[in-house]
């Protein structure tokens, strides 16, 4: 028989989310935490996946010292807060190798948080109904190795990115398109014309450098296959939908892979696999292109890629995890919805919301919606309130989900999946936790959820974003 460890609180899965959970319990007195992670390095799609970009946003204290540890002005990162539409500054980026060895730096700090890498989560081994819900008792997680270890916990945060605990628990979910009659949500087709495989799709990071500081690829650009020429001009590969952008010498091929989140279901390995082996065609594509812009006396750049980048190489690296951004969304208490999105928060009246957003909706693809409504809607979008409910999955007493997966339809995800939505709903589940611990209480909904506004900061954040939007 295994031998059972026991926390007051388990954390699956160290993404931006599980980071600010873990912070948010990090060196708290009597409550011992276990991070459990299945990749060796802390830190999710903004570590792993190289999704460096965290754009604006409100900043959980955590967040606010690690920017000024990264050099950041205060002046900078408050206007961070908020996109410029809105009397706010550009995004901020953080390195994300500096990041995850901060984190590393951070969590081997804390007296009360044991990490757990190379692990996943197995199954759910004990649980309970008390009261016509589910209390989870102890899961088990294993290695790459297929060796199990089980962990007892009063408090599980699923911040998995898929909902993992929660859908072993049974909780239902939704995937992809949401039909008109579920969320009554104008964007979509009244007549309930939706594809449930209509999944934002992945990227596959990669890192190129200029000329002088790479070798040339000459070599490398005739050993693609792929007719790239017709009539004298660059012609696409069938299955590359846009050439991307270039950040900080990272290439982002967008939707340039031509694989969708729901053919990445379940199938990790494939989905990383197949990945690799297109994003060396994508970056030819965009080379040549940017060529063939030059040739043509054109400045300027084709997307987000200057025209001078025709010289640059590929360097032989990419992420070594695929940038997912969507997956499955878990059945919450409430679920975030289009309509949420255009109620500007008010400091004075919180309502249960634990996290701020401002982000306009931005799909990589759709299926059913109409891509000029959706430019159109955007125009109305404010900073707007998450629900601390959103973060509550039906029909469990002791777990919260935060991530991605979180309570939200298809078009409100697609506004608010950003670094810094998840970073704030990490602190705040860590927080609610908190709460929980020190009322005695075994239930997330018995939460004041104003004492985690307040404890949390975020009232106070909310209130210097309404002293700067206009």
């Amino acid at each position: 028989m295994r031998k059972v460890k026991a926390y007051k609180v388990c954390i699956l899965g160290a993404g931006t989310a599980g980071m600010g959970a873990a912070y948010a319990l990090a060196n708290q007195e009597n409550v011992n935490v276990i991070l459990v992670e299945p990749y060796l390095t802390l830190g999710g799609t903004a570590v792993n996946a190289w999704v460096q970009t965290w754009a604006e946003g409100i900043n959980p204290p955590y967040l606010e010292k690690l920017l000024m540890e990264y050099g950041y002005k205060p002046e900078v990162i408050r206007k961070s807060i908020l996109p410029a539409c809105f009397g706010g500054g550009g995004n901020l980026l953080l390195n994300h190798e500096k990041l995850a060895e901060q984190y590393r730096k951070d969590m081997d700090a804390a007296q009360n948080v044991t990490v757990l890498t190379g692990h996943w989560f197995g199954d759910i081994k004990s649980v309970t109904c008390e009261g016509g819900k589910q209390k989870i008792h102890v899961i088990t997680v294993k290695d790459k190795d297929g060796n199990c270890m089980d962990i007892e916990a009063d408090f599980f945060i699923d911040s998995s990115g898929d909902g993992v605990l929660c859908r072993a628990a049974g909780v239902d979910y939704y995937i992809g398109e949401d039909p008109y009659s579920r969320f009554n949500e104008d964007l979509m087709p009244k007549n309930d014309q939706y594809d449930e495989t209509s999944l934002n799709e992945p990227s596959l990071f990669y890192r190129v450098l200029p000329p002088e500081k790479s070798q040339s690829d000459n070599e490398f650009l005739g050993s693609i296959e792929t007719v790239y020429e017709k009539d004298g001009k660059v012609v696409k590969p069938d299955y590359i939908d846009s050439d991307g952008y270039a950040n900080q010498r990272f290439c982002n091929p967008m939707t340039g892979l031509g694989m969708t989140g729901y053919e990445c279901l379940g199938k990790p390995e494939w989905a990383y696999k197949t990945a690799v082996n297109r994003f060396l065609e994508h970056w030819k594509f965009v080379k040549t292109t940017l060529q063939q812009r030059y040739n043509d006396g054109m400045s300027g750049s084709y997307r987000g890629y200057p025209v001078n980048q025709r010289l640059w190489n590929y360097t032989g690296e990419f992420a070594p995890m695929l940038g997912m951004r969507e997956s499955y969304r878990i059945k919450c208490e409430y679920m975030l919805r289009q309509n949420d999105l255009t109620e500007l928060i008010d400091p004075d009246n919180l309502k249960d919301y634990i996290a701020c957003g401002s982000h306009t909706i931005d799909f990589h693809i759709t299926q059913n919606i109409d891509r000029r409504k959706v430019t159109l809607f955007n125009k109305s979008i404010k900073p707007s309130g998450i629900p601390y409910r959103c973060m509550i999955p039906l029909g469990v007493k002791n777990v919260l989900i935060a991530c991605r997966a979180y309570g939200a339809s298809h078009i409100a995800l697609a506004a608010r999946r950003l670094n810094k939505d998840m970073a704030q709903l990490g602190w705040a589940a860590g927080f609610a936790v908190r709460e929980c611990m020190e009322g005695n209480l075994d239930d997330v909904r018995l939460v004041d959820v104003t004492q985690i506004q307040k404890k949390s900061g975020f009232k106070e954040n909310v209130q210097r974003l309404m002293d700067k939007y206009k």
